[in-house]
């Protein structure tokens, strides 16, 4: 009998840890623009996630994502991860191509990736997508805040029909990338 109740609690204990976890994971919903932390782009739309809890390193904290899109017009895309709370923050270890590809279904099947460069306190790859269309993309970096940032934003979009990317478009798009 004890056995039998030990087993039950043990599946019980685990379907909470399951139910918790499901429960801290990234869901993604549309939002009205004006209720975005990012300015949204011409013609945008807006999305953010659920607030999760939780944190690898130990800091723990309360942390949201949020993404502007265009909606019409040339391919724009800028996403910006937050912490929320002042004892969390943000950080990765991956290369700005890597953070690009890993937040962009563009830039992962992107080819051709340039030299970083920097532009408006942002470092800027110019590419081309699996299209062949000219593209930038950036990655900014918000204050430091313990051993990371409060926020990372990135940003992607390309000129369609493999027209060429000047760089004023290449500068208005990362100047685009703005935080309210």
């Amino acid at each position: 009998m004890k056995i039998c109740a030990m087993a039950v609690s043990i599946v019980l204990a685990a379907g909470w840890v399951a139910s918790t976890a499901a429960q801290d994971a990234y869901t993604w919903s549309d939002i009205n623009c004006a209720e975005s932390r990012l300015v949204a782009l011409p013609n945008g739309k807006c999305r953010a996630t659920n607030i999760v809890s939780g944190g690898s390193d130990g800091a723990g904290g309360q942390f949201r994502r949020w993404s502007t899109f265009s909606a019409s017009g040339p391919y724009a895309f800028i996403s910006m991860h937050e912490a929320l709370i002042a004892r969390s923050h943000i950080f990765t270890r991956q290369t700005g191509i890597e953070y690009l590809k890993a937040i962009n279904a563009v830039a992962r099947d992107g080819v051709e990736f340039g030299d970083v460069q920097r532009h408006d306190g942002a470092d800027y790859y110019l590419f081309k997508s699996s299209a062949r269309n000219e593209c930038v993309g950036f990655r900014r970096y918000g204050p430091v805040r313990g051993e990371g940032y409060a926020w990372i934003m990135g940003g992607v979009t390309c000129e369609p029909n493999r027209a060429p990317l000047s760089k004023p478009r290449v500068s208005a798009f990362i100047e685009a990338g703005k935080v309210r």
